[in-house]
């Protein structure tokens, strides 16, 4: 199975270090998800890996051969790269598109061969959209693109397979096809590395997560929630507490308040029948309802406090009942 090993990577740019002694070993077999916030690192580590960034120290192996020594056709056709909000600017057709992901694997100007015909088509096939090799890329939509560009990347055919925010900005459907497609290669036994903000998704696909942090790796674990071996996060390992919430002044907003109390205890109680996915999911309902719930008695009472307002500014006549000539009267006198 193919290993990819860091030892003390560290990528400069503009005086500073983007990624700072990160050492690091994955393996094949599932997805090992990269997270963290924006600034992180993220695209500059995966950058380093595919051997695409300047300025990088320290040692990044495959299967024991040093990633920067192999000539650049090999290095290709080890390591696919599916970059970070990936464009299309040329009116290319899809299975054009798709069929530069055998690039590594010709000769100057050589036709594609039939083997290479054949990694196009299942590519096109394995992304659902065989149907649209025929058309421009660029009449394609974000969603249509974003596969044809995926296509590309597996018709490569690399044990490693690195994708940058492979479903930012799009839909929920395309998003959960996007991340079916790379669970399956990762099922076929390939080292897929793949940058998330979506920690949802992350945890549904991602065996192992990574959390990178002004360029430092802060912890490394199991992609399980809430029971995450996670390590590095502090000097005691504690059980995940959901947040206390903040009382608002407002008497009358306590039980939304309530809503959002819900204990560890109970999301366990919750996550021995459902599964723990399904546990956060319900944990998470009730967060939103309550924040719903919240808003709505707030606007609630702030209606009555200006009514209330009225009532003292503008006796008797500012009663709701009273004309509305009477409260207009009433108003010019003030």
């Amino acid at each position: 199975m193919t290993q990819l090993t860091l030892r003390d990577v560290t990528v400069r740019a503009q005086g500073r270090a983007i990624v700072d002694h990160v050492s690091l070993t994955l393996s094949g077999g599932g997805i090992t998800g990269l997270i963290g916030p924006n600034g992180a690192g993220k695209t500059t580590l995966v950058r380093a890996i595919a051997g695409l960034a300047r300025n990088v120290t320290g040692s990044i192996a495959l299967d024991g051969a040093e990633v920067a020594a192999l000539p650049a056709h090999r290095r290709a056709r080890r390591i696919a790269y599916l970059p970070q909000g990936g464009q299309a600017h040329w009116p290319m057709t899809a299975a054009r598109v798709a069929a530069l992901g055998r690039a590594p694997h010709l000769s100057a100007f050589a036709p594609l061969s039939a083997k290479d015909s054949d990694a196009v088509e299942a590519a096109l096939a394995a992304c659902d959209c065989s149907h649209l090799a025929a058309r421009p890329v660029t009449s394609l939509s974000g969603g249509e693109r974003a596969l044809v560009l995926l296509a590309r990347a597996l018709a490569v055919e690399a044990p490693i397979l690195l994708a940058d925010e492979p479903v930012a900005a799009l839909d929920p459907a395309h998003q959960l096809q996007i991340m079916d497609l790379l669970a399956a290669r990762a099922a076929e036994g390939a080292l897929v590395v793949v940058v998330l903000h979506d920690l949802a998704l992350a945890s549904r696909y991602c065996r192992d997560l990574i959390l990178l942090k002004d360029g430092h790796v802060r912890a490394t674990g199991d992609a399980v929630f809430p029971s995450a071996k996670f390590s590095g996060l502090g000097e005691t390992s504690q059980p995940w507490q959901p947040s206390q919430p903040c009382p608002h002044p407002n008497p009358g907003l306590s039980s939304a308040n309530s809503l959002i109390s819900t204990s560890a205890g109970d999301v366990r109680a919750v996550s021995s029948e459902l599964g723990c996915w399904d546990a956060w999911d319900v944990w998470l309902d009730s967060v939103f309802f309550a924040t719903a719930l919240h808003a709505v008695l707030k606007r609630a009472a702030s209606i009555t406090a200006t009514r209330q307002a009225w009532r003292a500014a503008f006796p008797p006549y500012a009663s709701n009942r009273a004309p509305l000539s009477m409260r207009a009267a009433c108003w010019r006198r003030k």
